[in-house]
């Protein structure tokens, strides 16, 4: 959200100029379908259909078929997450980053699944750590769904709800633990639905232009993100 935000770069900037900025890319339309289902996961988006859900933006865009989040406070995604090519489009969320700091590292999320252990080390030289370390790059953060969208509801209610500023402080963090305990029991892996062609085909299109842009202003040839 910090990329998607109109005013973070300043904000940032105006703390600390000489901020180091990673970005990572992913191709739009690739992105918009795991978004999407990662928002059905944590409770923010009711639409359960990908092509659905991006139907109804521009009903969203107007303030209505908002889904009641099961979150709160800084907890909660922005609204306008929901207007999911707003979120993908992002030439000109790059280009505030660029116009604003000196040091700006991009990271294509195709490079990442190429080689992982390259893309680290290149993080670490441009913030100047040392690259000896070498972690464990096995998948960690494979697609995931709640087994009971009535339990899930019913556990980011008791914990995002009215009830959690009556827990004292001390007791926040057990509460967090026993939260992720159950949310855990109530989550599993699964292989995320297949995008349809005619979906896919039809945002590649949408963001053909944005993604010239894009390889423009990172010097990265984007060519393969106009194929589905």
């Amino acid at each position: 959200w910090y990329l998607m935000s109109e005013t973070a770069a300043d904000e940032i900037h105006a703390v600390n100029p000489d901020a180091r900025i990673i970005i990572m890319l992913r191709r739009p339309h690739e992105m918009l379908h795991s978004l999407h289902s990662q928002l059905v996961y944590s409770g923010d988006e009711d639409i359960l259909d990908f092509a659905g859900a991006l139907a109804a933006e521009s009903e969203r865009a107007a303030g209505r078929r908002i889904p009641r989040s099961t979150h709160a406070g800084s907890e909660a995604p922005p609204v306008e997450c929901l207007q999911y090519k707003r979120v993908a489009a992002f030439a000109e969320q790059v280009r505030r980053y660029l116009d604003r700091f000196d040091h700006v590292h991009v990271v294509l999320h195709d490079d990442l699944k190429a080689d992982a252990e390259a893309v680290y080390r290149g993080v670490l030289e441009f913030i100047g750590a040392d690259s000896a370390f070498l972690p464990d790059f096995s998948v960690v953060n494979p697609n995931t769904q709640v087994k009971s969208q009535a339990a899930r509801r019913l556990m980011q209610g008791i914990r995002f709800g009215p009830l959690r500023a009556a827990v004292p402080a001390p007791l926040r963090s057990v509460g967090r633990r026993m939260f992720e305990g159950l949310q855990a029991m109530n989550t599993e892996t699964v292989d995320r639905p297949e995008m349809t062609p005619a979906v896919a085909a039809a945002l590649v299109s949408h963001f053909s232009d944005d993604v010239t842009r894009l390889s423009e202003l990172t010097g990265r040839d984007l060519s393969a993100w106009k194929a589905p």
